[in-house]
């Protein structure tokens, strides 16, 4: 939690000091860097640490030997998705951004700092899994810690002398040197089981998991899509740079507003996983209307709590106007309606209906984006109408089918 924190503090710190020095129109220069590079290695980097948890937890009761051959089969295929990936960052930024957007920056620079961020993605959650799977979960999150507070301590006077570039050599820094850190730390570890075990098959189970794994990898890829065409790509065309920035704070703040109903998800898995052994459809009802109630607590609490201060966090970043006022707070209504999904789809999950959450979400998406294209030539505020828009169907679309399988449920057990 520790480790979440200065993480999301140190990326508050850059963006904050990067809109009081350069301005707002670097800030979205910066932003559009960042999320580019994080659309194009998301789809891979969520599977990729979920994949290498278990096959490193199975590994590593088997023997040092076969614990690092399942290690370098991952990282083979992170370097080479990295490469995939690396690539798609190329064509997305190049062909959406124009160059009169970058002139201080060039094109090579910004693919070097783009790569750095994706490779620092797709690594970092093979070092996170593999790390979870040894049981040893509190090193990446110091040595992540570690990194994001020095950063944080640095990022004034570096952005303050090197201006935008300053920040983007940060970022590399901030990217690049927990990897190596973790990497080295990673080959000392050793198998508590001493016997020799050989390794012959790693890279083909490593292959299978991800190939099995392909319907995560489309919905995460069209989530990362429709993101980055709404709030990357449509806003930079009506609004240029300064739009870009404009949103990127609102979403840092929409992002803190979703920690608490997004920081206890393996207990709401735990408490419907429990009431599913009842195969009663009252019980479950009720844990999830329990569930879903905590969620907009706590959520309304601090979304409630950051659009009473918006007024002031647009003065701090020295934006005029109330555009950024107003879409902090749409984002807040988006956040309540997020945090009770949130709660839905993890009922999927238990319910074992990952294929129809993959649809419902696809539409949701597809009416968000619609939404968001129809509305962004008119006002900037499209981007906050058109995810709250997604938000509200996929829970209107959701709660019908999910009410519709847990009478299912009830009609088979009896009740």
């Amino acid at each position: 939690m520790f480790a979440n924190l200065a993480i999301r503090g140190a990326g508050f710190v850059i963006s904050f000091i990067i809109a009081r020095v350069v301005g707002v129109q670097g800030l979205g220069v910066y932003s559009a860097v960042v999320n580019t590079a994080s659309t194009v290695a998301i789809p891979f980097s969520r599977v990729a640490t979920n994949n290498s948890t278990i096959s490193a937890s199975l590994a590593f009761n088997q023997s040092t030997v076969v614990f690092r051959g399942y290690a370098k089969s991952y990282m083979l295929l992170m370097l080479a998705l990295s490469v995939v990936s690396a690539v798609g960052f190329y064509f997305l930024f190049s062909s959406s951004i124009s160059a009169e957007s970058h002139a201080d920056q060039s094109l090579l620079f910004l693919m070097i700092t783009g790569t750095s961020v994706i490779i620092a993605s797709l690594n970092g959650a093979v070092l996170q899994g593999f790390f979870n799977g040894a049981g040893n979960f509190t090193v990446p999150a110091k040595w992540y810690a570690i990194t994001s507070i020095g950063i944080s301590l640095a990022a004034f006077p570096v952005i303050y002398w090197m201006r935008l570039e300053g920040a983007f050599y940060l970022l590399i820094l901030n990217s690049l040197l927990p990897l190596f850190v973790l990497n080295t730390k990673l080959l000392k570890l050793e198998s508590p089981v001493k016997q020799f075990s050989q390794h012959e098959g790693a890279r083909t189970h490593v292959i299978k998991q991800f190939t099995a794994s392909s319907p995560t990898m489309v919905v995460a890829t069209i989530n990362a899509a429709v993101t980055w065409l709404c709030t990357i790509f449509l806003v930079q065309k009506y609004y240029g740079m300064v739009g870009v920035g404009l949103v990127a704070i609102a979403t840092q703040w929409h992002t803190l507003v979703l920690m608490p109903a997004s920081s206890w998800g393996n207990v709401i898995i735990k408490s419907l996983s429990d009431s599913m052994k009842t195969n009663s459809p009252s019980l479950i009802t009720g844990t999830v209307f329990q569930l879903i109630r905590k969620n907009i607590l706590a959520t309304v609490l601090v979304g409630g709590l950051i659009s009473l201060a918006s007024g002031l966090i647009t003065l701090l970043y020295g934006v005029s106007g109330n555009q950024l006022i107003l879409l902090i707070c749409i984002n807040a209504i988006a956040a309540v309606i997020m945090s009770i999904n949130n709660v839905q789809e993890r009922l999927f999950l238990c319910l074992n209906q990952q294929p129809a959450w993959f649809w419902l979400s696809s539409t949701a998406f597809l009416i968000q984006g619609i939404t968001t294209f129809t509305f962004m030539k008119t006002s900037i505020l499209a981007v906050s109408i058109g995810m709250l828009s997604g938000a509200l169907a996929l829970s209107l679309l959701a709660w019908i089918y999910g009410r519709s399988l847990l009478r299912k449920i009830g009609r088979d057990s009896g009740f």
